[in-house]
């Protein structure tokens, strides 16, 4: 139920960098999608330590780095745009309809909730099997869940390579 109210903002904060990444701008897309919300997360959690410490404070922080992330996202996106159209002011610009946009973008944007669906499963199960229901002896604890999204992260270093051709190469594509 507190996620539900962010679901605006992730969906705008996705679309942002991936403009951003379809202009081309990989350094500010490769910000934006890999750093800016831990990155504004983990500021939000240092700086709500400071005035309480009560438990809610990882998911607020969490909102306030999200919310930060995607007003970022927007201007930055904004200030290429306007950059992108003085320097195409002699060139024919085509209008598109909403209804065009929305025929390209929509089957993107599930694809890509998919992907972020995919990405957070394996979580979330290890979360599911910290409950009381399931046989004794199996359980995870959260300190087990969190040490495993620690060594995912790392894990992921072996694919830093890989996912900066494929950044560079996709919009090519």
């Amino acid at each position: 139920r507190f996620f539900s109210f962010l679901i605006v903002p992730m969906v705008f904060f996705i679309f942002h960098y991936n403009g951003l990444r379809g202009l081309k701008k990989i350094t500010a897309y490769t910000f934006f999608y890999r750093i800016s919300h831990a990155l504004f997360t983990i500021i939000s959690i240092i700086i709500l330590l400071q005035f309480n410490n009560f438990s809610e404070i990882p998911f607020y922080a969490f909102a306030i780095g999200l919310i930060i992330a995607s007003i970022l996202s927007f201007i930055t996106l904004s200030r290429y745009l306007i950059v992108k159209t003085y320097q195409n002011l002699e060139e024919v610009i085509e209008r598109k309809t909403l209804k065009s946009i929305l025929i390209i973008a929509l089957p993107l944007m599930f694809a890509q909730s998919v992907q972020l669906i995919i990405s957070w499963t394996d979580k979330l199960m290890l979360g599911a099997l910290d409950s009381p229901a399931i046989v004794q002896g199996t359980l995870s604890s959260t300190e087990q869940v969190g040490i495993y999204g620690v060594a995912f992260k790392l894990s992921m270093f072996a694919s830093i390579a890989l996912m900066s051709i494929n950044s560079i190469a996709s919009p090519k594509f």
